[in-house]
């Protein structure tokens, strides 16, 4: 969407992050200014989990009269969200990341801030996006909200203990391993890992049948190459093929933790290596 902006009449600016996948903050003091109107940052990335100081990002927008936007989406199930808290002018989110139902999702948008229609038409809601409301999936989106934050405290805790838990059995067996992005900076229940000469898609296919695990974000699951999150830490294509997401979640058990370590564990064993 950046790179679309910027193809017509929008300035856009690529910012990088550093080695651990965060926004290099003096990088993006370098180029905000009176001019900069608006700040778009991914609260949490989709496939290495990392969490992005929106506080601190949001206290310098302020400071230049730049807007925020932050994309909540992979953060809403995890963390609580405080938009007064965190500083933000827009927020967004799916809800099929809180279990609720695929194609609905929800923008925050601060008092006082006007935004352009995404659809133009018959005015629904708030004149922002016209057409007929999917009633059944905002009430979806509603439901898993609540869900979430009522059991979110114990998810959270428990989340940790099993991700911590798996990583900890697979550190202990593959020494070798690598933990893409930044190891304490990040969402309950996300490991990005790789197994140095091991190409992430033979993982995956010699394992599908025990565990579910992936080489990166479903969004880009029929792009081919690196993941350019990746290359984004700075990481070679050879290394960055070696990257395995993996993902727990509400309805993940101690077993499945114990059989995801099993499997991960034995990666050199069942995978030629090349």
């Amino acid at each position: 969407t950046a790179q679309d902006l910027g193809r017509t009449t929008t300035d856009t600016i690529i910012l990088p992050v550093n080695s651990n996948g965060i926004l290099d903050l003096a990088r993006l003091d370098a180029v905000l200014d009176r001019r900069t109107l608006l700040v778009s940052v991914m609260a949490a990335n989709n496939e290495i989990g990392v969490l992005q100081p929106i506080p601190e990002i949001a206290a310098r927008c302020r400071a230049v009269g730049a807007l925020l936007h932050t994309d909540a989406t992979q953060a809403a199930s995890r963390l609580p969200i405080d938009v007064d808290e965190w500083g933000v002018d827009l927020l967004s989110l799916s809800a099929h990341k809180m279990y609720g139902p695929k194609g609905a999702g929800a923008l925050f948008v601060r008092s006082g801030v006007t935004i352009e229609p995404m659809i133009t038409g018959g005015g629904q809601e708030e004149g922002r996006r016209s057409g007929t409301v999917a009633a059944p999936l905002v009430v979806g989106l509603g439901q898993a909200c609540e869900l979430t934050e009522r059991n979110s405290v114990a998810e959270r805790r428990r989340i940790n203990y099993l991700t911590a838990r798996l990583y900890d059995h697979l550190r202990s067996a593959c020494p070798a391993m690598r933990l893409f992005g930044d190891a304490d900076r990040r969402i309950p229940g996300s490991l990005s890992i790789g197994f140095p000469g091991i190409p992430a898609d033979l993982v995956v296919r010699n394992l599908s049948d025990r565990i579910a695990i992936s080489t990166g974000s479903a969004c880009a699951s029929t792009t081919a190459g690196p993941s350019r999150v990746l290359l984004a830490l700075g990481l070679d294509a050879e290394t960055a093929d070696t990257a395995l997401r993996v993902s727990l979640g509400r309805f993940t058990t101690e077993d499945d933790v114990a059989i995801a370590a099993e499997c991960l564990s034995s990666v050199h064993a069942i995978v030629p290596q090349h």
